[in-house]
């Protein structure tokens, strides 16, 4: 098994966490793992994107052109990675961001708004992890429990690690809501 990833959106939206924390329960679970941060000029508002490749052999190249799934969490990162999807890939839209959904075939989309969500929870902070749990639950990238054991590796706080486990598992049940 082989899967490409590709993680999109504007810098302070926690992009790079999301890549950093995926590629924790991956490699919890005994699988490779390669992950390619890439960062606009800007510091903060700019664009960010993150590649993961998941396998259960060793990864040749970490480079992916084509993604079997795109996570695109502003409108800019939509349009410009959804020609990026494989052919009966899967998008996964922070619908919060966008004007007009675009008319897409080939491919399965998914729209959900992950930052009202989070405005809702009042911490937008939490908009990623509303946007990982989903992308877990449809893909079966990793196991659930994997990403909820690398939070620990990553959060000592249990305040933010209750906030964050919250999100994510709101994700995981949003994604069987149509």
């Amino acid at each position: 098994m082989l899967t490409k990833i590709i993680l999109a959106g504007y810098g302070g939206q926690g992009i790079m966490f999301m890549g950093k924390l995926l590629a924790s329960a991956v490699l919890c679970e005994g699988k490779f793992v390669s992950v390619i941060p890439s960062y606009g000029a800007e510091m903060r508002g700019g664009t960010a994107n993150c590649t993961v490749i998941i396998s259960d052999e060793p990864i040749n190249s970490p480079y992916a052109e084509f993604a079997d799934c795109v996570v695109a969490m502003s409108e800019q990162s939509y349009k410009k990675f959804i020609k990026h999807v494989r052919p009966k890939g899967l998008m996964v839209v922070n619908s919060t961001f966008l004007g007009r959904k675009l008319q897409i075939k080939g491919f399965k989309v998914v729209y959900k708004p992950f930052t009202d969500l989070a405005n809702e929870e009042n911490n937008i902070k939490i908009a990623n992890m509303f946007a990982l749990g989903c992308f877990v639950k449809l893909t079966q990238a990793v196991r659930p429990a994997s990403i909820i054991n690398s939070l620990n590796l990553f959060f000592q706080d249990e305040n933010i690690l209750n906030i964050n486990r919250f999100a994510f598992n709101k994700g995981l049940k949003l994604a069987k809501r149509r």
